[in-house]
C-alpha cells in the first residue's frame, strides 16, 4: 500500500502537468517537512524508472513533472484532452505556420515583444524548429505540429479565420507582407 503522502505528490504531479518545486509540494501535501516530501520524492522517482513504462517522473533544477515518455510520445501525444497552449501561443503558431519559414524579427513585429517568451516555450513544446541565417533566426514548424494537429504530411496549412485571435494575426500578418513588397520594391540605398 502506497504512503499517502507519495499518493497525494504523485496525483499533484498528475493533474497539475506542469514543473512543481518540492515548496510547492509541501503545500499541497500539507506536511510542513521538506524532508518527507523530498524522501517521497526520491521513493517515486526509482519507482517510475524502474518501471520504464509510458509515463515518467522527470527531475530537472530541483522541479518535477510527469510526462509522457520519449518512445511513446509521438503516439499518444494527440490525445490529450484538452490544448496546452493558451491564445497567445495559438496565435504566435498560426502566425509561424502560415507565413513560415519566418524571421522572428517579423514574429516580434507582428505579436509584440512577449513573442520572444512565445517562441521559447512553442520550441520547448517542440512545435518550432529555428535555423540561424546570417544574423536572423528562421522559425518553421516541426513534424509534431502536424501531427498534433492533424495536418498530412506535405500539406499546407491555412488558418480558419473564424475567431477575433485569428483575424488580428492575419490583419498585421498582412501589413508586414505588405511592408516586404514595399521594400522589395524600393531601390536600394548606394553607400
Amino acid at each position: 500500500m502506497m504512503d499517502p503522502v507519495k499518493k497525494t505528490i504523485e496525483a499533484a504531479l498528475f493533474i497539475s502537468g506542469r514543473w512543481m518545486t518540492v515548496d510547492d509540494l509541501v503545500r499541497v501535501v500539507g506536511s510542513g517537512s521538506v524532508g518527507v516530501v523530498n524522501d517521497s520524492l526520491k521513493e517515486l522517482k526509482s519507482e517510475y524508472d524502474a518501471r520504464d513504462g509510458g509515463v515518467k517522473m522527470a527531475e530537472a533544477d530541483g522541479k518535477y513533472r510527469l510526462e509522457i515518455s520519449p518512445e511513446t510520445r509521438d503516439k499518444v501525444y494527440y490525445l490529450a484532452p484538452e490544448p496546452e497552449l493558451s491564445p497567445a501561443l495559438i496565435k504566435t503558431l498560426a502566425l509561424i505556420a502560415y507565413k513560415q519559414p519566418i524571421t522572428q524579427g517579423k514574429v516580434v513585429d507582428v505579436i509584440g515583444n512577449r513573442a520572444y517568451e512565445y517562441i521559447k516555450e512553442l520550441r520547448k513544446k517542440e512545435f518550432i524548429m529555428i535555423k540561424k541565417k546570417g544574423r536572423s533566426k528562421l522559425i518553421s514548424t516541426t513534424g509534431h505540429f502536424g501531427k498534433y494537429f492533424g495536418i498530412p504530411e506535405g500539406a499546407k496549412w491555412e488558418p480558419q479565420l473564424d475567431t477575433k485571435l485569428l483575424e488580428e494575426a492575419q490583419k498585421k500578418l498582412h501589413e508586414v507582407i505588405e511592408e516586404d513588397k514595399t521594400e522589395e520594391g524600393a531601390p536600394e540605398d548606394s553607400v
